[in-house]
């Protein structure tokens, strides 16, 4: 169904040009020469630059809204293209703190484990000695490994050596 949704939104993409020239010819032929006239100022508003014929009055409230319209698609790709950049990031940033949240449960469900193979009388005399060994080995890992992962941006660095390093609540 997908699939065939992404073909159709292909053809129509492909075929959209030829539909609107088809369409401005049709236009332009068949309407009275008044209105051909103002047809033609409003497709320079759209695509091409300021309108230079005769029939655009400035003091028409249809020439401020054409003004706002044109302002619009001429700004709409860069706040499109600032839009996609800031999402991007916040995507990484949640793909990055998701992954901290896995070495917190990893290193969580280690403990557990060794804990579980400790008798219980003696868990709690090796409890801090095992967190404190996750805890040099959580430091050696992301003194290796955390500049790999965010590169060189140090915030992003401190921060996630920050997360990594700071065990959460059992």
């Amino acid at each position: 169904m997908k699939a065939a949704l992404r073909a159709l939104a292909r053809c129509v993409l492909l075929l959209l040009p030829l539909l609107v020239g088809l369409g401005c010819y049709a236009l332009e032929n068949f309407l009275n020469p008044q209105a051909a006239a103002e047809f033609t100022t409003g497709l320079q508003f759209v695509v091409g630059n300021f309108p230079t014929s005769s029939t655009v009055n400035p003091q028409n409230v249809w020439f401020s809204l054409a003004v706002a319209f044109r302002f619009g698609l001429a700004y709409a790709p860069s706040y499109g293209a600032a839009l996609v950049f800031m999402r991007l990031l916040r995507l990484k940033k949640e793909q990055t703190m998701k992954f901290v949240e896995l070495l917190r449960d990893q290193n969580l469900a280690i403990e557990q484990e060794i804990l579980n193979i400790i008798p219980l009388e003696q868990r709690d005399q090796f409890r801090s000695q095992l967190e404190k060994a996750i805890e040099t080995a959580a430091d050696r890992w992301a003194d290796r490994y955390l500049p790999i992962l965010v590169g060189g941006n140090e915030a992003a660095h401190r921060t996630l050596q920050t997360e990594v390093r700071t065990p959460r609540a059992s």
